[in-house]
């Protein structure tokens, strides 16, 4: 069984490669090349350096997954027959998946890593970035949008055709804006090197090849990410920061919470898009706010709160993330089984709470009705509110104690109705009163045409208006 000597062929022609590497083709071992459209191709055929390439599979095989995997798999086959040697483009530790597969699967005795300069220090030489002021290295065949860091110069590699250039283009139009000028640079190290300074929007307008990468400089000016939103958490909360959000405990900000909650949701509502994003912020912040305060207290932090939510979802959706169908009584199922096995119907039924009152009131009703189907139909349910209201006359008549206790009943059975008609019971109230507040201001711009005093009229005037009002609406 023989050993698999991994060796890096530096970014460009035979003048950048190293004496290790030079030493290693002149063994009498194997060769493998995972790719020949390299420029030391040429000093392989001028020594007379026999070698096989893996070029096909990349015509033969659907997928890199499987082209990386039977070039593993054939690397390993042919090492039984004695040392070996692999070359791959630039460094061995950067970019290389089939690398990675053997450094994983193998024991370390049988490889041995002979480094070669990566295409990464021809590329910032190019741009003239020092990585030691922040530096990222993203892989442009595979990368997400939050990949992205725009405090830190960013190198894209694998930029080799126009579906990873219009992909990049969107990303970083969102992240970065459509003008902010990067460089794509193509044959680092070479004589036929360039570099292409461009606004993001243009950049699926030019061509490349294998040896393209994209440089994107650091971002200068207002734009702020979740990094910037925690460190000025822990400003706020420093012995130097704000009086008041150093006094704060997770108990003394609760409302603050609601309110900002309210306040996103009312956004919302409106459909007022500025709005929104200024509420959604005021939200995010309480809960950087109190990250932060545990944090301090040792009790938890921000990446425990987003790995959280993060696994309970993946665990509530086994139709996305383990390919079961669809069930939409799933999630309802799946949150009584989390840690909750042994709860009574009370006891689940206790743990709605913190919500406002009709939106509580609107879930126990749902989890009563899937467990007891208790409500009857809209004529039950109807008949209901005809008692209760009688049961309010009553007590109206009688003076009775029991008048609040019936009210209560009275604006229950209404959430009853509600949910069985599939209304937002909180909505709807919402809309009530804003139509009531609407109702006002209408009184008050008729007051205005009749030059009157609205602030200073009395109660029959007032109620004048009123009816004035309501008579236009109906």
């Amino acid at each position: 069984m023989g050993k698999i000597f991994i060796i890096g062929l530096g970014p460009a022609d035979e003048s950048m490669l190293t004496k290790k590497a030079l030493e290693a083709m002149e063994k009498p071992r194997r060769n493998f090349l995972r790719t020949d459209h390299h420029e030391t191709k040429a000093y392989f055929k001028k020594q007379g350096i026999a070698y096989q390439s893996f070029d096909h599979l990349y015509e033969e095989l659907d997928s890199f997954a499987e082209i990386y995997e039977t070039i593993y798999d054939h690397l390993v086959s042919a090492r039984e027959e004695g040392d070996i040697n692999y070359f791959v483009p630039g460094s061995p530790l950067i970019a290389e998946k089939t690398v990675k597969l053997l450094m994983e699967r193998l024991d370390s005795k049988d490889y041995e890593i002979i480094q070669g300069l990566s295409f990464i220090e021809p590329v910032l030489a190019l741009v003239k970035a020092d990585p030691v002021e922040g530096f990222h290295l993203i892989d442009g065949d595979q990368f997400h949008w939050t990949d992205f860091n725009f405090h830190v110069n960013t190198l894209v590699t694998q930029v080799y055709n126009q579906r990873i250039l219009t992909d990049l283009k969107l990303s970083l139009g969102e992240i970065y804006g459509d003008d902010h000028v990067v460089s794509l640079i193509t044959d680092a190290g070479l004589e036929t090197e360039s570099v292409q300074s461009l606004p993001v929007y243009q950049i699926d307008r030019l061509e490349v090849n294998h040896q393209t990468s994209l440089f994107v400089p650091k971002l200068e000016g207002l734009r702020k990410n979740e990094q910037d939103l925690a460190k000025l958490m822990e400003r706020l909360r420093s012995r130097n920061g704000c009086p008041w959000d150093l006094a704060q405990t997770h108990e003394s900000i609760t409302d603050n919470l609601l309110e900002e909650a309210y306040e996103a949701v009312d956004a919302i509502r409106e459909g007022d898009l500025d709005h929104m994003v200024e509420e959604l912020g005021d939200v995010l912040f309480q809960v950087y706010f109190h990250s932060q305060i545990a944090f301090e207290n040792g009790e938890f932090n921000f990446y425990d709160i987003t790995s959280k939510v993060t696994n309970k979802l993946i665990y509530r959706h086994p139709h996305v993330f383990k390919g079961l169908d669809y069930n939409p009584d799933r999630w309802d199922q799946l949150k009584d089984q989390e840690a909750r096995a042994d709860r009574t119907l009370s006891q689940r039924l206790e743990n709605i709470k913190g919500l406002p009152s009709l939106l509580r009131g609107q879930k126990v009703c749902g989890k009563l009705d899937q467990v007891l189907d208790c409500f009857g139909d809209s004529g039950d349910i109807l008949k209901d509110l005809e008692d209760t209201l009688a049961s309010i006359r009553e007590d109206l008549d009688q003076k009775s104690e029991k008048l609040e206790e019936d009210i209560g009943k009275l604006l229950y059975t209404t959430v009853i109705l509600c949910y069985y008609l599939n209304i937002s019971s909180e909505q709807t109230m919402n809309q009530v009163i804003d139509r009531v507040i609407g109702q006002v201001w209408e009184m008050e711009k008729v007051a205005e045409k009749k030059n009157l005093d609205f602030q200073h009229l009395d109660s029959k005037d007032l109620k004048e208006l009123w009816s004035q009002v309501r008579k236009i609406e109906k």
